[in-house]
């Protein structure tokens, strides 16, 4: 494009293509003419973003650095943990939400920020293998399983050096309480960059293994997280419990924290309120006014700024356009006042989605035929023969009441098959938790008379049936199936607790020319994803047969309709189940659950009462967890272990749906209760989308373009072809680009693009793209190549340039010259940052936009840059020098309003620990005392007395020692850099 005919301020005229020598500064680099162009700039910028030198607080690595869907939602527990000075957090979305997904990215950013070299998982056994797929398949993170013995190897060679002994494993709950593990921990209290503890509520008892667990490792943590859904049902003493263990400074005892907890009543009142259309200004201000009294808020300057920006929004004629920035202030404010908003964070299903997917239930009642119900009674006698025969214990006695039963009700033909030849009970077919000891009727040597009847009976009808016997509950499930085969999108998921029932049904659907694939117990973790990929992509294949292992940890969102072949007695079997579909990303407005019930059975007389009362197939009852799994394993134990007439079972079950019904009521009252001092974060929806908008991100089209920059200059013959459109591309490595990867090589999947052929290697850099694609190779920000090419730039072997001319299409500026001048800035506080800020200024030295809209701007130049056209351009050295001066002044003044902002909530931060302190110790104090007052009065030894003031004084001292610590803690140090020139030419 020509210069415009009026020559700006900023050109003195036009140069030719020679070269100046280059100065050390931005600024003198712009003075003296020296500019490169928008790569050098794109380089420089990218360079900072993505170096752990000095991670910018004002970017979000992790934001496009998974594979998995895009919810806003998900982001709020990083933008917390970001802003946590003691970086712990207790995350308590409600079921279904991602906590995994949470947690991962909190981990990706970890990563991206600095080196990571030791994270601990600790969860329930069942959800290893979760863990390892979720960390692997959206994070690329390849993270082992640890049994007792590995975690112990690992805490040796820790104890030997230190510094070698890295470590990203996933060890169970029940390894990790063990006695010699809690000893190690114990005794040597290792470093762990990261902990993160899933079903985190299983700690929350004192004096548990799982408990002293929990504290030990959060003493070895520098940053540690903790998962669960049911933190409120808990109580608010099972809060403190949890929160004790991630941060005992500031949560020191159950009395503190209670008080605490209702102190902060106000507050959340007060976010409600401003949280609903319109805001209620006048109410949110009458709470706000009650907290004044609270050592945690009375001095938080903080609190005044608050009172005084309610008075400034008018009442009565609020409109929603002008003053939304005003609300999300205030909202902003209200969060930071929030006493447990720094450290807690939840999210609830109804918060987030517009229209959640309905849960739709269909009863299918199977009646046995004669020869069905002949067989049933036939095995329930024989069981019951058996077990009273060899007079066992009452745990071997339900264990073989219910077993058989369960599977009686799961499939006859399956059971008469194995009963067929093996008239014991089948070892190898049991749910895939089962670890119970089998017992064969042929070793417990038993004669009694009415077993051998029994025995006799069971193997006259075995025997006698048919090969071909009509099965009235495969039948009744073939037929609805067939239903549903008419739609050209058929894909069902048939859940079945017994692996035999799951080879049954494989072999009739495959015998009727159904497609259909197995996932169990049976299945390598490493292989389930490829079978829920064929599953998904093969149009052929219409139905997955499941056991208990597809529900732990495995997404269908694809699919809308179940079958429950068989119901399992845990309701939270079943919930999980409903929940492998019922999740976020799950795109059809009705979920189809099918339920198959047997006429005259436990399961359909106890059972299916029981789940339609308490409606565990209309609604997730992920929370009612701790409730509804007792209770009802109680009624298993005592309907399996007596024998029991169907009237007495009857009741029985009427019991237990009375007693969950009155513990759902209390659970609801405590929710409502606890919903007032925990709090609501409305707000982060608007920092999400913020971050979006002013690309406070690494993107992926600044990563493309970063990265094919590097080819141009390190491997010139090195190809990308890219569709913009569909945003995948194929890159075609050269032999300089090949040897740059294996003098780099860090991770074994860069062989694939050391070992590719003329064929090349297919990639992305936008992880929705990656979301839907798996096999393609997904680069950001932590991919090895991008990690090996910031290396390589570390080195020094490649200069920045750092002053530049840039060209840009943009709307928010008119079209023109202009200057500017980029800013590291850094901020040494209980909250350290580190951030990039741009000043703009127009040929007339005045400021062209706001802070905001320069952020903006500068995310433009970053991602939508060009190459300015036509000759280059000389600077007017006098006009460029009092821009600079310009800026400069103009950022000097910006620093200043920043840092009071910084020193008042850093004051902030240290008073609420003073009051925690304070109140904590002082209690204890107080306690002492008041026993040496009654001391004193009772005339008690003199030794004993000595022993309570010297017990007063040390907490005295301590007291004192912790608060100076505290005080030091407000002092804040402001530096920073200018880190590039340039101008800006607005096209």
């Amino acid at each position: 494009m020509p210069l415009p005919r009026k020559r700006p301020k900023v050109l003195r005229g036009l140069l030719s293509n020679r070269v100046r020598s280059s100065a050390k500064t931005p600024v003198n680099n712009l003075l003296n003419g020296n500019l490169a162009g928008y790569r050098e700039f794109l380089r420089l910028i990218t360079y900072l973003k993505l170096t752990r030198d000095y991670p910018l607080r004002n970017n979000i690595y992790a934001f496009n650095a998974s594979r998995s869907r895009f919810y806003p939602y998900q982001f709020k527990p990083l933008i917390k943990f970001l802003d946590s000075p003691s970086q712990r957090l207790l995350i308590c979305d409600e079921v279904g939400l991602g906590k995994t997904i949470e947690a991962g990215l909190i981990l990706t950013e970890l990563r991206a920020r600095q080196t990571v070299n030791r994270v601990l998982v600790i969860c329930p056994a069942n959800l290893t293998p979760k863990w390892k797929l979720e960390l692997r398949n959206r994070f690329g993170e390849d993270f082992r399983i640890l049994q007792v013995s590995d975690f112990s190897e690992y805490l040796k060679e820790y104890e030997e050096e230190p510094e070698r002994a890295k470590l990203d494993g996933i060890i169970s709950l029940e390894s990790i309480r063990t006695n010699r593990v809690l000893e190690q921990l114990d005794s040597l209290l290792p470093s762990f960059d990261l902990i993160i503890i899933d079903e985190a509520h299983h700690m929350r008892n004192p004096g548990r293994k799982q408990r002293k667990a929990g504290v030990l490792v959060s003493q070895s943590a520098n940053a540690m997280l903790m998962l669960t859904a049911t933190p409120i049902h808990l109580g608010n003493e099972n809060l403190f419990s949890l929160l004790n263990i991630l941060d005992e400074e500031d949560f020191p005892d159950f009395v503190t924290s209670d008080l605490r907890f209702r102190q902060n009543e106000p507050i959340v009142k007060a976010q409600i309120c401003l949280g609903q259309i319109p805001p209620k200004i006048s109410d949110a201000k009458t709470f706000l006014t009650q907290s004044s009294d609270s050592p945690w808020i009375e001095k938080n300057p903080l609190y005044s700024e608050v009172l005084e920006h309610l008075d400034r929004i008018p009442q009565d004629t609020f409109d929603p356009q002008n003053h939304k920035k005003h609300i999300i202030e205030l909202q902003r404010g209200l969060a930071e006042l929030n006493l447990l908003s720094h450290i807690f964070t939840r999210t609830r299903k109804r918060e987030v989605h517009a229209s959640i997917a309905m849960r739709r239930a269909f009863a299918l009642e199977v009646e046995f035929t004669p020869n069905e119900r002949e067989f049933y009674e036939a095995v329930t006698a024989f069981i019951i023969a058996q077990s009273e025969a060899h007079g066992n214990t009452p745990l071997i006695h339900q264990w073989r009441l219910n077993m058989p039963q369960r599977r009686l009700a799961s499939s006859i033909p399956a059971m008469v098959e194995y009963y067929r030849n093996h008239l014991v009970f089948d070892s190898d077919d049991r749910p895939d938790d089962f670890e119970e000891e089998t017992f064969d009727v042929d070793d417990m040597g038993s004669s009694a008379l009415d077993l051998k009847s029994a025995r006799k009976r069971l193997q006259k009808i075995i025997k006698g049936w048919p090969s071909e016997a009509y099965d009235s509950k495969y039948e009744k499930f073939k037929g609805i199936l067939d239903q549903l085969r008419k739609d050209e999108k058929c894909k069902v998921m048939v859940f079945a607790f017994f692996k035999g029932t799951l080879q049954y049904l494989f072999n009739r659907l495959k015998k009727e020319g159904i497609k259909a694939l197995i996932i169990s117990g049976d299945i390598d973790p490493d292989d389930r994803p490829k079978i829920i990929e064929k599953f998904q992509d093969d149009q052929n294949m219409e139905v997955l047969l499941s056991s208990r292992v597809g529900s732990e940890g495995l997404d269908f969102q694809f699919c809308n309709t179940l079958f429950n072949y068989d119901l399992p007695w845990n309701p939270m079997e079943v919930e999980q189940r409903i929940g492998r579909l019922d999740r976020i990303g799950q795109e059809s407005p009705v979920i189809h659950i099918y339920n198959l019930w047997i006429k005259d059975t436990i399961e359909e007389r106890i059972l299916r009462r029981l789940y339609e009362r308490i409606h565990i197939f209309e609604r997730s009852i992920g929370t009612l967890e701790m409730i509804i799994g007792d209770i009802v394993q109680q009624l298993e134990r005592e309907i399996f272990r007596k024998s029991l007439t169907p009237e007495e079972q009857n009741k029985k079950a009427e019991e237990a749906i009375l007693a969950i019904e009155r513990k759902i009521h209390d659970l609801e009252k405590l929710e409502a209760e606890a919903a007032q001092f925990i709090g609501t974060d409305k707000y982060f929806e608007n920092e999400v989308e913020s971050i979006r908008y002013r690309r406070r991100y690494v993107t992926g089209e600044q990563l493309k373009r970063f990265i094919v920059d590097f080819f141009k200059n390190h491997a010139p013959r090195t190809r990308l072809v890219y569709d913009d459109e569909t945003q995948i591309g194929r890159l075609y490595p050269d032999e300089k680009l090949k040897s740059f990867i294996t003098a780099h090589y860090k991770a074994s999947h860069l062989a694939r693009f050391v070992a590719t052929n003329n064929q090349g290697v297919e990639i992305t850099f936008d992880s929705q793209v990656a979301f839907r694609n798996p096999r393609v190779e997904f680069v950001n920000v932590l991919h090895p190549l991008v990690m090996a090419i910031i290396e390589e730039y570390k080195s020094g072997k490649d200069s920045h340039t750092n002053a530049q001319h840039i060209l840009l299409r943009t709307e928010l500026l008119p079209k023109g010259y202009y200057y500017y001048l980029i800013f590291r800035l850094r901020v040494n506080a209980a909250r350290a940052r580190n951030t990039l800020e741009c000043i703009i200024l127009n040929e007339n030295h005045k400021e062209a936009c706001d802070f905001e809209t320069a952020e903006i701007i500068f995310g433009e130049m970053i991602e939508k840059g060009e190459e300015p056209q036509g000759l280059p351009i000389e600077v007017n050295s006098h006009e460029a020098g009092l821009a600079c001066s310009k800026a400069r002044n103009s950022f000097l003044r910006y620093i200043q309003e920043l840092r009071t902002d910084i020193e008042r909530k850093n004051d902030s931060f240290v008073d609420r620990r003073l009051a925690s302190l304070n109140t904590s110790y002082e209690k204890n104090i107080k306690k002492q005392k008041d026993l040496l007052e009654k001391a004193q009065k009772e005339r008690k030894q003199e030794r004993y007395m000595r022993m309570l003031k010297g017990t007063m004084n040390r907490l005295e001292n301590e007291l004192a020692e912790r608060r100076a610590e505290l005080e030091q803690k407000r002092k804040v140090g402001v530096a920073y850099d200018e880190i590039a020139a340039g101008i800006l030419e607005v096209v």
